[in-house]
């Protein structure tokens, strides 16, 4: 999403990264190779019909199909401030409706003092005071549940028949907090603990990860990694092993454009002894989006190609990739195709569906966030400001209520957040 205006974008990928790991005192950009404006497309498809929620003309029966997980948090204002004490989770169907709903209670910053603290065109400070909370997806899925953070310390659950409740309360302290992502049968948790130190020297990041898997009802813990120098948190399981996201050392906020905060790519791990089996990312783009049960979409070759890297380290390239092209923003759970918007301004921006055959530009405009299944895909309209589930069967496009309360001036107000199904898709 780097064809986006810096305020969308911003809202778009991270929805509110500002308040998850880190500082109140505004976010700064991972780094990107520019990218140019874009040009026309290849090939175009019927436009779609736009419905409101309800029943509407589907490739098969709505009850067979996944439910996706939309997350709504407040913005902050301009100096990156918000008075939110909860976030929105909600469960959508195909047609747009929603499934269930429910709003779990924001984690608490860490206050953090530094040492030194650098100030522009001045002296540095010799004490700062900056909140942080851990930059982490609020969400995460099972085959049978959305599980979501609840507070400093407790995990939720959200059903899609509506049923909610606590599953599992994590040790209680008032300097950690957590990152957690539930097997696909309920059984297990991974956890990552982010131990904030409470005083460093000004970028020493002052905080110490240890991440961990534990029988969900409790019980049969197995320590994993411990360090002071890396991050890296769960976002999910594949075939036993677990998918992890990985980013700079400790507090270090940055807008990224994946709904996990990654910045470096993923590993994947043993889930017993930790033991990393592959890497994804390292030396290509891989960050653009969710990741699914394939894997994830990247920009492959130092961006000649996009296609996507699949949980084994391996590439596969879809199609070549020139300065023009769309983003690789989502992949199709079996890694048939990919899904990316036109670089460019995102009001003019055209869904595009890439694979071996070549780059389809649909007459659809939006910004891409995942993908149902593989015939429906999740998009956000910049026009009327709400997400939007694309049946690429029947070319019908079903909105998403929106009843969030308005953004800041400018800035979207709809779920601006994709975080997988249920059940879930990434193994």
């Amino acid at each position: 999403m780097a064809h986006m205006s810096k305020a969308l974008r911003g809202w778009l990928s991270v929805a509110t990264a500002c308040g998850m790991l880190a500082a109140l005192v505004g976010c700064g950009s991972a780094p990107q190779a520019n990218r140019p404006t874009p040009a026309a497309a290849t090939t175009a498809s019927a436009t779609p019909t736009v419905v409101a929620a309800g029943p509407s003309p589907s490739a098969r029966s709505h009850a067979d199909l996944p439910v996706a997980i939309l997350v709504h948090q407040e913005l902050p204002n301009a100096y990156g401030i918000s008075t939110a004490t909860s976030y929105s989770v909600v469960l959508v169907a195909a047609d747009g409706s929603i499934a269930a709903r429910v709003n779990p209670r924001l984690s608490s910053p860490v206050v953090m003092t530094y040492q030194n603290c650098p100030v522009i065109g001045r002296s540095p400070m010799p004490t700062c005071q900056i909140p942080f909370r851990p930059r982490a997806p609020l969400v995460t899925s099972s085959d049978t549940r959305a599980y979501f953070l609840d507070g400093d310390s407790d995990v939720g659950y959200l059903t899609p028949d509506g049923h909610t409740g606590t599953a599992v309360h994590l040790p209680v302290s008032p300097r950690v907090r957590y990152a957690v992502a539930v097997s696909p049968d309920d059984s297990r948790i991974a956890v990552a603990a982010f131990d904030y130190k409470g005083s460093s020297t000004f970028g020493n990041p002052g905080v110490t990860m240890n991440l961990f898997v534990q029988d969900l009802a409790g019980g049969n813990r197995v320590n994993l990694f411990s360090s002071t120098s890396v991050t890296e948190w769960p976002i999910g399981w594949h075939n036993g092993h677990l998918v992890i996201a990985v980013g700079p050392a400790g507090p270090v906020q940055y807008t990224v454009e994946n709904p996990y905060f990654a910045v470096e790519g993923y590993h994947v791990a043993n889930a017993t002894t930790g033991v990393r089996v592959a890497t994804v990312g390292t030396g290509d783009d891989c960050n653009r989006g969710p990741v699914a049960r394939a894997g994830a979409a990247c920009y492959l070759n130092r961006y000649s190609a996009i296609g996507y890297r699949s949980w084994d380290g391996v590439g596969h390239v879809f199609a070549p990739w020139h300065d023009f092209g769309p983003s690789p923003t989502a992949l199709a759970p079996n890694g048939s195709r990919l899904a990316g918007s036109n670089l460019g301004p995102p009001v003019d921006s055209h869904i595009n569906l890439v694979s071996v055959s070549g780059t389809n530009q649909l007459d659809v405009k939006g910004i891409v966030q995942g993908w149902l299944d593989d015939e429906h895909l999740v998009y956000f309209a910049v026009p009327s400001n709400r997400s939007l589930i694309l049946d690429l069967v029947t070319g019908v496009s079903a909105a998403v209520p929106q009843t969030n309360p308005p953004g800041r001036p400018d800035s979207p107000d709809a779920y601006l957040q994709f975080l997988g199904t249920v059940p879930q898709q990434m193994s």
